[in-house]
């Protein structure tokens, strides 16, 4: 009767190790995930960064182009809308 509590205490151990070996895993490969993708994270950091002088040099170009020839407008707004519907289809595939 003494070794089946024994036998408890061990696999206590034993699973106690792997979940700890599992967490040192995880956090080895979060930290590998971080490094190999820092790059990207600083290139969405500058555009984000720069977000609102290109909205706003675009919006300026934009008006220039629509004061020229105001027709177009129509065509970009549906152009605009159809993008956005596509946008929101494929955002739900993924």
């Amino acid at each position: 009767m003494a070794d089946k509590p024994r036998s408890l205490a061990q696999q206590r151990r034993i699973l106690e190790q792997r979940i700890q070996r599992n967490r040192r895993q995880l956090r080895d490969a979060n930290e590998e995930w971080l490094n190999a993708t820092a790059s990207f994270d600083h290139a969405a950091s500058r555009l984000m960064y720069f977000k609102k002088p290109i909205l706003l040099v675009s919006g300026v170009v934009m008006a220039r182009y629509l004061k020229r020839s105001p027709h177009k407008l129509v065509r970009m707004a549906r152009k605009g809308i159809g993008f956005y519907a596509l946008a929101r289809n494929v955002r739900r595939l993924l």
